[in-house]
């Protein structure tokens, strides 16, 4: 598909922000794939391992830049179990983290705990974020805004809080995906619990069955979104053996790295206040 002309998300019925809090407070992400307690030392390794098989090295040194922001204040919405604000804690940050449910924000304090680290947890909304006018240097929201009501919203606030010159960070799921475009489909036709699914719903289900609300974009939609922002560019990445249905373990792993910086699932975002 040519993101050029980028489809209007479908409108469905409006989704609450107790609904999407519900939903996130009993499944933390990634804890359904992972047979470990959360809060425990096995649980955060298995997450890692998780998280860089869907982010290769390549593409976390080419996005993130854990190491530049030392002495610099760094908020991540959407914190998660805290996996992003460790990598920038190690690197000399001072690191803020909210997120929607209590669940996550102690997930994230128990990393810390266990990693010897400093971070400032909170629970909290994208849409009205508790911090200061331009308090921070940079701002990631890696995999949240597309599960946010209004993600409008959240971006203004976002560029409230950042400073002059700070940097937004953001990885959305990619339209312009082999998964959107040649999996869902597949699904769709053949997967018996999936047949007949709307793309809009198989995207909802990829962060669990009742997850209520999870959208895709394209570059285009994501400019606009971030119209005043300036210096936005784009990283293409993610594609997964799993992600290919039946003949994913049989190519090869550059190949597959290759694919994903144009086909991958996950679309990376960067501006500048």
């Amino acid at each position: 598909m040519n993101d050029e002309k980028a489809p209007v998300q479908t409108a469905g019925e409006p989704v609450t922000l107790s609904e999407i809090q519900n939903f996130w407070e009993k499944n933390p992400v990634a804890s359904a794939g992972i047979s470990h307690e959360p809060g425990t030392e096995e649980f955060y390794l298995a997450f890692e391992e998780a998280r860089e098989e869907v982010e290769p090295t390549w593409l976390r040194d080419k996005v993130y830049g854990f190491s530049e922001y030392s002495s610099k204040r760094v908020l991540d919405i959407g914190c998660g179990n805290g996996y992003v604000l460790s990598k920038y804690a190690r690197g000399g940050a001072d690191v803020w983290g909210i997120d929607l449910t209590r669940k996550s924000v102690e997930l994230s304090r128990r990393r810390f705990s266990l990693e010897k680290l400093d971070g400032h947890f909170l629970v909290g909304n994208a849409e009205k974020l508790p911090y200061p006018d331009g308090h921070f240097d940079l701002v990631t929201s890696m995999g949240v805004l597309h599960h946010v009501p209004s993600f409008e919203k959240a971006v203004s606030e976002i560029r409230r809080v950042l400073r002059p010159g700070g940097r937004f960070l953001m990885m959305v799921y990619h339209r312009d995906s082999f998964y959107h475009n040649v999996v869902f489909p597949l699904y769709r036709r053949f997967h018996p619990d999936l047949r007949g699914m709307s793309n809009e719903a198989l995207a909802n289900h990829v962060d669990g069955a009742e997850n209520p609300l999870g959208r895709v974009y394209t570059r285009v939609e994501i400019r606009q979104v971030l119209h005043e922002f300036s210096q936005i560019e784009f990283t293409v990445g993610s594609l997964p053996r799993n992600s290919v249905p039946r003949v994913g373990n049989l190519i090869p792993q550059a190949l597959l790295d290759l694919a994903s910086r144009r086909w991958g699932w996950f679309l990376y975002s960067s501006a500048l206040r």
